[in-house]
């Protein structure tokens, strides 16, 4: 017998669920395409959302990019790809304080700069001027939606051809805000995924998503969906739109603050400048909401933003904003990113001056620079990539997408290898088509062993080789607890595949080529041969590793450092060729940005007073070079230990001085790439008496080798 609350609960009719939509099948080249009825002008939110879905020919290469005909003209609706709602000036009196000095030193100086290209008769036509004009095809024209599914529940019911049709709540805010844009109350159709292929055909699926490159690049524009309003969006997009009219210039960025300066009356006490920004502080937590979006972690968006033009909108609730704005206010935090970029996240305290190496630390990581403004501007590299003609395809930064898709977050993880067949540096090497049949572990492999055919090893940089789980002692997650870093792999993968499952190391990637050794004695290329499960390839053993530092300051292992026999040879020379060598090795000869060889300046990496304490008022996570030191200052490196190495030994002992204040904006770069490129490597010599960076799995006794086209990185 049910008990009185569950015999209530089953009193309740339930709603049948929904028949499954009767599609029609797609022929030929076909794409379904959806028209969403625009209702009145003021159309309230509650009203249906009526749809109707049409089949039409996708546009292809061989009909000049136009199937299904197109307007002879080169002018036709839509020509200059403007979208109206751009158009309008961001609400800069939300944004801005109301203070004396905002008005006089700020706003008088940047107002106009802030201004441009807000003008609705500038850089493009309003709607009433494409009156008259074709539609670029036949049967009109589309644009492409870009969003996170999200949660599929409370699903939402719309109309399709007067049948009901159920979405998610995201996309079904989408559609909301789509029907009121001038652009689709013109007649642009709209292509979306979840209700355009025919998601409970698994063949369908699979052919679709292969076209999915040819989709959207086809498009009028691809326009993004970020979600409903939420966390004060409004004034996030306000803000980001009008930052992107500001400038850049190190000397036009001070204009911006007003400066209280700090008080340096060592041996007491020393107090750091403060710098008073014109924003509200409001501003800057919701620029950390903006940036902090589902949105952009989705692996799909890597190729759907990839074909987005430069002017396609971004939407978020009731405002939008252009990728160029994006672009251009990334670019403004990245210039001031120690000020600017520290109020937005808000986790440095006041007592700190900078603060480096938190993206090394997965607890961390979501809040730093690299997963907020960076991840931005790497995004838009792609786009800028994929938009220009004459871009290879063939080059080092097919990584940047790679390592992008291993971050990402997936609904299905054979779609970390699917996402990103569209993308030009990956589509020029790789071409496979998506079958959601296989299994894991096969998909991965194909995409491996096609990469490595197409001749490009730099893939051997993403495979991890542990064989054992990394954990760290966790900070935020309580006392005692700890923190998986990073795992072997459980699909049972060829060592040379990558798994773009399991969890990687939060690494640092270098952009670089790094040779050690110097420049390559071998210039040909190794064939690479697969056959089953083997790879085949040829290179050569250039020397044994004989001793390693540990990875990380809360390393859980007692294997390291390790130390095997001294090395009898010294390749560089004396010890001031090995210094030198030192502090290449410690940021790969290289610079952040991927410049090479480092600058001469990084040599103030080998001051021994930022190896004795930590730089006064640089926040390093415990990543600093004075945690290097304790972790393994007696670690043999090319016959001196690393203490040798920094504060010198008897005769050649160097003065330690007073703890270090003020560095530099050259020496503040420096040491945070040394943090980044330290951390879940190990620094290592080798046998004939050589400085490297080895990767987390490496052992004593490995030998270090190198293939033909790729030495000692």
């Amino acid at each position: 017998m049910l008990s009185k609350h569950f015999k209530k609960a089953a009193e309740v009719p339930c709603e049948p669920p929904l028949p499954p939509h009767p599609y029609l099948s797609l022929q030929g080249d076909e794409i379904r395409l959806l028209t969403i009825n625009p209702g009145s002008p003021n159309l309230e939110s509650t009203s249906q959302i009526s749809c109707s879905l049409q089949h039409v020919d996708l546009p292809g290469s061989q009909d000049n990019g136009v199937g299904g005909g197109v307007a002879d003209s080169g002018r036709h609706r839509g020509y200059a790809r403007d979208w109206p709602e751009l158009q309008t000036a961001p609400d800069k009196g939300r944004l801005l304080k109301t203070d004396s000095w905002v008005q006089k030193q700020v706003l008088s100086k940047y107002d106009e700069k802030s201004q441009q290209s807000l003008d609705p008769d500038v850089g493009g036509c309003t709607l009433a001027h494409e009156e008259g004009l074709p539609w670029r095809h036949s049967w009109g024209d589309y644009v492409a939606l870009s969003y996170v599914w999200g949660p599929q529940t409370p699903a939402k019911t719309i109309l399709i051809d007067g049948l009901p049709f159920l979405v998610g709540p995201n996309l079904y805010l989408a559609l909301e805000q789509l029907r009121r844009s001038q652009r689709i109350q013109q007649g642009f159709k709209v292509w979306i995924d979840a209700i355009c292929i025919n998601q409970q055909d698994i063949d369908e699926r699979g052919q679709q998503v292969g076209r999915m490159r040819d989709i959207y690049a086809s498009a009028w524009q691809v326009v993004s969906w970020l979600g409903g309003g939420q966390d004060d969006s409004d004034m996030a997009i306000d803000a980001l739109r009008y930052m992107a009219r500001l400038p850049t210039e190190p000397g036009e960025i001070e204009g911006l603050y007003r400066v209280k300066r700090g008080m340096d009356v060592r041996p007491l006490f020393i107090t750091w400048d403060s710098y008073e920004s014109p924003f509200r502080k409001e501003v800057f937590k919701a620029i950390l909401g903006f940036l902090t979006r589902p949105y952009w972690r989705r692996m799909w968006i890597l190729q759907e933003v990839a074909m987005a033009h430069p002017e396609a909108p971004v939407l978020c609730g009731g405002k939008c904003l252009s990728w160029a704005e994006i672009r251009d206010a990334a670019a403004l935090i990245t210039a001031d990113e120690e000020r600017f970029g520290r109020l937005v996240t808000g986790t440095l305290p006041s007592t700190w001056n900078f603060e480096i190496g938190q993206a090394r630390l997965s607890e961390r990581r979501h809040l730093s620079p690299e997963r907020l403004w960076r991840l931005m501007t790497e995004l838009l590299q792609v786009q800028n990539d994929q938009n220009d003609a004459s871009f290879p395809g063939v080059t080092t930064d097919m990584l940047r997408p790679l390592l992008l898709a291993r971050d990402a977050a997936v609904t299905q993880e054979k779609d970390r290898v699917y996402g990103i067949l569209g993308i030009k540096a990956v589509a020029e090497r790789v071409s496979l088509v998506p079958d959601y049949t296989l299994p894991l572990a096969v998909n991965f492999q194909r995409f491996s062993s096609a990469l490595l055919l197409g001749g490009n090893l730099d893939l051997f940089r993403l495979v991890s080789l542990l064989d054992k789980p990394i954990y760290t002692k966790g900070s935020l997650a309580g006392l005692g607890s700890r923190v998986l870093e990073a795992a072997p792999c459980v699909h049972n993968l060829p060592s040379w595949v990558i798994c773009w499952t399991c969890a990687a190391l939060p690494a640092a990637h270098l952009r670089a080529a790094y040779r050690a050794g110097g420049k390559p004695t071998v210039e040909s290329q190794s064939a690479v041969v697969i056959s089953d499960s083997c790879l085949r390839m040829q290179g050569l053993i250039v020397d044994t590793i004989v001793s390693l530092g540990t990875c990380h300051p809360a390393e859980a292992t007692d294997d390291y450092p390790a130390s095997g026999s001294k090395c009898s040879n010294n390749p560089y020379g004396g010890l001031d060729e090995t210094r030198e060598a030192l502090w290449r090795t410690m940021v790969g000869n290289s610079t952040a940005q991927g410049e090479c060889p480092a600058p001469e300046e990084y040599a103030w990496l080998l001051d021994p007073r930022i190896w004795r304490d930590a730089v006064a008022g640089v926040f390093a996570h415990g990543l600093g070079l004075e945690s290097v030191m304790k972790r393994y200052g007696s670690l043999d490196l090319c016959g001196y230990s690393l203490k040798e190495l920094i504060f010198g030994s008897g005769r050649t002992r160097r003065p330690w001085g007073e703890r270090y204040y003020n560095p530099t904006k050259t020496q503040r770069e420096a040491l945070a790439w040394a943090v980044d490129v330290l951390a879940w490597r190990r620094l290592m010599s080798t046998e004939s008496g050589r400085l490297g960076l080895a990767p987390t799995g490496a052992v004593v006794g490995t030998g270090s080798s190198f293939f033909r086209v790729a030495m000692c990185r």
